[in-house]
């Protein structure tokens, strides 16, 4: 089994999730989980191929940084709760974050059947936008997690 299956099946279970409405207690490691598994997937698809130039290393290297800002951004843009309680912290998902997911993997399928060496470098670039921007998210989670916890404590 492939690992972008085990990707779709997860994105299906976050959009019952955001449908139902329900809040997700932010717990360790499971916000690593996704960032985790895009890394795998994109060693494993394309481990072969690292013969990159510098200017392709550095364009990879910009859209890193871009991603990491964007999943900061989307990550501020979630909202947060915390159940003073048990002392939890939760947070509601949005159909915005989703779609970058399922975006991404479109996308990646999408080149991953186009011919041509610039194809190969697209969809590179873009699955590691999409996994620095989820990476940027769970980095804003983390953070969210430690502040708000520590205000309940």
């Amino acid at each position: 089994m492939s690992i972008v299956y085990l990707i779709l099946i997860v994105i299906v279970l976050k959009f019952f999730r955001i449908f139902n409405g329900k809040s997700k207690r932010i717990k360790f490691p499971n916000i690593w989980l996704i960032p985790i598994l895009f890394i795998i997937m994109i060693v494993e698809d394309y481990v072969k191929v690292l013969n990159f130039s510098l200017k392709e290393i550095l364009i990879i290297s910009i859209f890193s940084i871009i991603g990491l800002g964007v999943g900061i951004i989307r990550g501020g843009t979630l909202k947060y709760s915390n159940d003073e309680a048990k002392g939890e912290v939760y947070y509601n998902e949005s159909y915005l974050s989703l779609g970058v997911y399922v975006f991404l993997i479109v996308i990646k399928c999408f080149f991953r059947y186009a011919e041509g060496d610039i194809s190969s470098f697209i969809s590179i670039w873009i699955l590691v936008f999409g996994c620095a921007s989820m990476i940027g998210r769970s980095i804003w989670l983390t953070y969210k997690y430690f502040q708000i916890s520590s205000v309940v404590q």
